[in-house]
């Protein structure tokens, strides 16, 4: 689960103990019924701008570093202090975009998870904002708290924020706006009102986070078989509610069965370093023969990339219907395109694979959610 920052300072510059206090004592009634908990945590910066006595949230690199390692410490010895009181130890995982677009450090990130469920601990995961530049400019622990799903296999993702769930339209500029209790998945009119919809206290200027990052966590989550809530953190007993199916926030369905934990880390993890254009016959062998991509069937190579790398496999139309990683690079994936497998050799003096991206490394995506494996047909 996923605490933002509104809701841990209830609008204001400092920890509001009562707020953390509910959350702490009730993700510990939940571990009594036997349900592991991870609490990925916002309000670092938020916090450490209180502590600092600074008038807003900083905008350069240095001050919003020196803030996050403050607000983080403040953070820590919170959840340890209250934590302390249900006989729980709490563990500390901080983690950067690199370190989940690495393989082996995304495995790796998972098992320590899951080690220190066996011994008992709370895990209490956040953005290494004191090192990490780009995180800290995007700013978005709900798509981390997917990706810790994600890497964890979790049986549901909870967003505690300060909205009670996703509406038809803007609540706060539409009188007539109702609440969707339950969602089957994400659809794009539904991102257009969250990108539309900030959340209550945005204009606080202490946390990053808006309606839209939480409903494309949901898009990430639930097209890998996981499904979210989102609800309103100030709710009494928000987290059992949730738990014991009452109508809180908005529910998340998944949209897809369970996807392989390597397919999930493809589709969502990675970021795509270029495009490869396919016509007519590739986008069909892949999309419903979940064959892999030959060069045969590729049009055209955008932007560069090396060996490895992930890339979009899009349409001559630019619509994008899966990711990979690819045996080639882009420069010899332009000497090859258009050619036939056995005449790769000729091309580039050597033959890696006959394959561009093999069906085990492709995932096919729907506005960037995965919907199944390329090789499951």
């Amino acid at each position: 689960m996923k605490v933002g920052t509104a809701t841990l300072t209830n609008g204001t510059r400092a920890l509001d103990a009562e707020r953390a206090s509910s959350i702490v004592r009730q993700i510990s009634e939940a571990r009594a019924h036997g349900i592991e908990v991870v609490l990925v945590t916002s309000g670092a910066i938020g916090v450490g701008v209180g502590r600092l006595g600074l008038p807003r949230r900083p905008t350069t690199m240095g001050s919003l570093q020196a803030a996050a390692s403050v607000g983080q410490n403040i953070l820590m010895n919170t959840y340890e202090t209250l934590f302390r009181g249900f006989d729980t130890p709490v563990g500390q995982v901080l983690v950067t975009a690199g370190d989940l677009a690495d393989r082996r450090r995304y495995v790796n990130f998972g098992n320590a998870l899951n080690a220190l469920f066996e011994y008992g601990v709370v895990p209490v995961v956040n953005e290494n904002d004191s090192v990490s530049v780009d995180e800290i400019r995007v700013g978005d622990n709900d798509t981390l708290a997917a990706h810790v799903a994600n890497a964890i296999e979790a049986d549901l993702l909870i967003l505690l924020t300060d909205t009670d769930g996703v509406y038809t339209a803007d609540p706060h500029t539409v009188a007539g706006a109702a609440r969707i209790p339950f969602a089957a998945g994400v659809t794009a009119e539904m991102l257009d009102i969250a990108n539309e919809s900030p959340t209550r206290k945005a204009s606080a200027d202490l946390g990053t986070g808006r309606l839209a990052t939480k409903v494309r966590a949901a898009e990430i989550v639930t097209s890998s078989g996981i499904p979210m809530a989102l609800a309103d953190g100030a709710r009494d007993n928000a987290i059992g509610d949730i738990l014991d199916g009452a109508d809180v926030g908005t529910f998340f369905a998944p949209t897809a069965p369970r996807a392989g934990s390597r397919k999930r880390w493809i589709a969502h993890t990675l970021s795509p370093k270029g495009s490869i254009v396919a016509d007519a016959g590739a986008f069909k062998a892949v999309r419903d023969g979940g064959k892999s991509l030959l060069p045969a069937g590729i049009k055209d190579v955008v932007g560069t990339f090396a060996f490895g790398d992930p890339v979009r496999c899009v349409t001559e139309d630019g619509v994008e219907f899966a990711r990979g990683l690819v045996n080639y690079t882009a420069d010899e994936i332009t000497r090859i395109r258009g050619r036939r497998t056995d005449a790769i050799q000729h091309a580039l003096g050597y033959h890696y694979a006959d394959e561009v991206i093999h069906r085990d490394n492709l995932v096919l995506v729907e506005r960037g959610a995965c919907i199944r494996d390329a090789s499951q047909d």
